[in-house]
């Protein structure tokens, strides 16, 4: 079974941002940037616990959404160090 189809639709637009919170937070002198993916969990988490309420379906969709976020800007990331490398 796909992991998408856990995923309730209205959270794919939680990833962007998340994309955003993460990119102020570990350019802020407040967060050491080692605890950056911590906020964006929990972050995800809240968002989730406030839509579907204390449930086994918001702890797992946060959990999808944040590491689906955190997945996606990992393979951006790495993609541009390696074309970067090869030039």
């Amino acid at each position: 079974m796909p992991l998408v189809q856990f995923l309730h639709a209205h959270f794919f637009y939680l990833i962007p941002v998340l994309w955003i919170v993460g990119y102020f937070l570990k350019h802020s002198s407040f967060v050491p940037r080692c605890a950056v993916i911590w906020f964006i969990f929990g972050v995800a988490l809240i968002i989730a616990f406030i839509v579907f309420g204390l449930t086994s379906a918001a702890l797992t969709n946060g959990i999808i959404v944040a590491a689906i976020a955190v997945f996606i800007h990992q393979l951006y990331k790495q993609t541009i160090k390696c074309h970067r490398s090869r030039r």
